[in-house]
């Protein structure tokens, strides 16, 4: 999967660490490319261990100021060299043949690619345990579970696992809502914060509309009837409930037949 995004990157690699499942990279500058398979269950260092502290910098700056323009972001548009990205994207492939097919791979490791020397060698990251992450335990597959399933429907699911004190925690904050400062009228969004659009955030006079947010689902909304779909949940997702210390991951299993049907 090639994403351009450090933030991106970042995201998923922590959720393919939570699942067990490697995940290819790619990247180009100009002349210049690199390809790499993080696997750390298998072995190696994650994409986290890569990352500097100007990378933490960028990122902390980017989730902490939401309300910037993000036209460009969504619209995940960046000029490419055809010759440098075809490579790449011909090792990304093949590295993802070997996993399908159970053969030899190097995670952790780079190939680096110089388009201006035409030199191709590889290099290995140092493992930082910390930013190594352990797999989500258990996961329970709800193959009645997909993404029109209601938000009430997926907490009694959860309450039958964990007792009446379970609620549902999402990996990201849930805007519901965008309050304008100055009217005070309310639109209900239920999105991401991350695919916010500047046109969204922006209220009368051009001043910024304070968000209503979440990340937990306790019984006590009002929103309870809308779907999986209606709060921006993709297909697929897994959605941690606990009760207390007590925690358990569901999936919506019920998706798998639809979102892989490619006919």
């Amino acid at each position: 999967m090639a994403v351009w995004i450090t933030a991106k990157r970042l995201s998923i690699d922590r959720f393919a660490q939570m699942v067990g499942r490697p995940w290819v990279d790619g990247a180009i500058q100009e002349l210049m490319g690199i390809v790499r398979v993080f696997w750390p269950a298998k072995g190696g260092a994650s994409y986290e261990c890569t990352l500097n502290d100007h990378d933490y910098r960028m990122i902390s700056l980017r989730y902490s100021c939401p309300l910037l323009a993000r036209e460009n972001i969504l619209q995940g548009k960046v000029p490419t060299t055809p010759t440098s990205a075809s490579i790449v994207a011909a090792f990304q492939t093949q590295e993802a043949l070997k996993i399908i097919h159970n053969m030899e791979l190097e995670p952790g490791k780079a190939l680096l690619i110089n388009g201006l020397t035409n030199d191709v060698y590889k290099t290995e990251y140092p493992i930082i345990p910390e930013r190594i992450q352990s797999a989500l335990e258990p996961v329970i597959e709800l193959p009645q579970v997909n993404s029109q399933t209601t938000l009430g429907e997926l907490l009694a699911i959860a309450r039958e696992q964990l007792g009446d004190a379970a609620v549902l925690e999402f990996s990201h904050e849930l805007v519901i809502s965008v309050i304008d400062t100055t009217t005070g009228a309310e639109e209900f969004v239920f999105k991401r914060m991350a695919r916010l659009s500047e046109n969204v955030l922006q209220g009368t006079g051009g001043l910024e509309r304070e968000l209503n947010l979440t990340y937990r689902i306790t019984g006590e909304e009002d929103f309870l009837g809308r779907t999986l779909a209606d709060i921006d949940l993709p297909p697929l997702s897994i959605v941690r409930a606990r009760a207390g210390e007590t925690a358990v991951y569901l999936e919506m299993t019920g998706d798998k037949e639809t979102f892989f049907n490619f006919r």
